[in-house]
């Protein structure tokens, strides 16, 4: 991404209007840490004062173990051709 600041104001404008909006990305999408953005730039305008936020979460990369939890949860054992194909 050559203008990280850009598309983000880009992707902010197209969401102005929804409650809720998941955003993801890898870290190395910002230069750094320092350089992530934390307000959104968009006025909150109920009883706070301010602008809204944005809440960062990491998300650790599944082990081979932790794909096999997952598949055997979303999967029942009478789907295991379901669960071997994923």
């Amino acid at each position: 991404m050559v203008d990280y600041k850009k598309r983000m104001n880009d992707l902010l404008r197209k969401v102005q209007h929804f409650r809720k909006v998941i955003i993801t990305c890898r870290t190395q999408f910002f230069p750094s840490e320092q350089e992530e953005p934390s307000e959104t730039g968009v006025m909150i305008f109920s009883g706070e004062r301010g602008y809204h936020r944005f809440h960062k979460l990491y998300i650790s990369p599944f082990d081979d173990n932790d794909i096999d939890r997952y598949l055997s949860k979303r999967f029942s054992f009478f789907k295991f051709q379901k669960k071997k194909k994923a």
